[in-house]
């Protein structure tokens, strides 16, 4: 696998002005929007990194831009970047697009108040307004009751895009006032996706088997991956203890979220490995790899000293190489 052009910058859903895999459900929305009939609530639910929410900024794009000199180019899918929606949306500041993200910690109440203010004024295009609310897994109680109650009551003219990972959950009174859409792409569409990202990140000569784990991760997941190893890269497929415990020395160095993320998927496909491997002993890999997938979720839940949790990890991977 070789890297033409060192690029790290990880793939964030607010900056992709090409999109890709899309087209036809594209054209299904613009469809339903031309003609009125576009549901003002609507959820997406799919894998994480499929690029749910790189869609929805494209189709607001198109709609907030079609009276722009710089509009939307709905032939190629793509956002013009001399775009003036395209920048204001990204900064948040736009008088017809509002978005909520918090994919590290739980969306709290005064970000759904932040959001009811912004649905309280008036704006340009016949008050036109759409919501974009990212991670909604990530809503915590009182923030769920909060965005309920807006639901309940939606304002003419606004259309709430709901961005769902399907792993997670959700309160089922939120899900009950949306028409969802599940997104899912087949292995040929998740190959067509990551090979125009590798493109666009100067990645070349891609081992077939980085390829293959397109069976069960997302092409925006796995392209993050790859950026967040940085000269290690090409050890994407090295699911061993030693090589993960190195990735977590530089975690505690760099606090990069998406090494982070990178370690936890090596540490789930080395267990995947090791259990294949050694099928008398799955019961108590298993346990240990629950353990450690315990360990990860509570460093969140409860605040926990990640210095600590990490060592602790850190010793349990030393173990297994006994």
């Amino acid at each position: 696998m070789k890297k033409k052009k060192n690029n790290k910058t990880q793939l964030q859903a607010d900056s992709q002005v090409n999109l890709y895999g899309y087209g036809e459900h594209f054209n299904i929305f613009n469809k339903l929007y031309l003609k009125k009939k576009l549901p003002n609530t609507i959820l997406l639910s799919g894998q994480k990194g499929i690029g749910k929410s790189v869609f929805i900024n494209h189709f607001s794009n198109y709609i907030l831009s079609m009276n722009d000199q710089n509009k939307y180019d709905l032939k190629n899918f793509k956002i013009n970047i001399d775009n003036k929606c395209y920048k204001m949306a990204k900064n948040n500041i736009h008088l017809n697009f509002y978005r909520v993200d918090n994919n590290l910690n739980d969306i709290g109440i005064e970000e759904i108040r932040n959001l009811i203010k912004f649905l309280n004024k008036s704006s340009d295009l016949d008050n036109l307004k759409i919501i974009l609310i990212d991670n909604i897994e990530n809503l915590n109680k009182n923030s769920s009751n909060a965005l309920l109650k807006v639901l309940e009551e939606p304002k003419i003219n606004t259309y709430f895009f709901l961005i769902f990972d399907n792993k997670k959950k959700i309160l089922s009174t939120i899900k009950s006032r949306c028409s969802e859409f599940k997104i899912s792409f087949s292995k040929e569409e998740k190959d067509k996706i990551f090979f125009n990202l590798l493109k666009e990140h100067y990645i070349e000569d891609i081992d077939d088997e980085v390829f293959n784990l397109l069976n069960f991760e997302s092409p925006g997941n796995l392209i993050n991956y790859i950026i967040s190893l940085g000269d290690s890269y090409s050890d994407i497929l090295k699911f061993e203890p030693d090589f993960i415990i190195k990735c977590i020395k530089k975690y505690e160095v760099e606090n990069d979220i998406n090494l982070f993320n990178t370690i936890f998927f090596m540490i789930q496909n080395f267990y995947y490995k090791i259990c294949l491997n050694n099928i008398h002993n799955m019961n108590d890999y298993i346990y240990n790899y629950r353990k450690i997938i315990d360990q990860i979720y509570h460093l969140k839940k409860f605040n926990l000293s990640e210095k600590n949790v990490l060592k602790s990890i850190t010793n349990n991977l030393y173990n297994e190489q006994r």
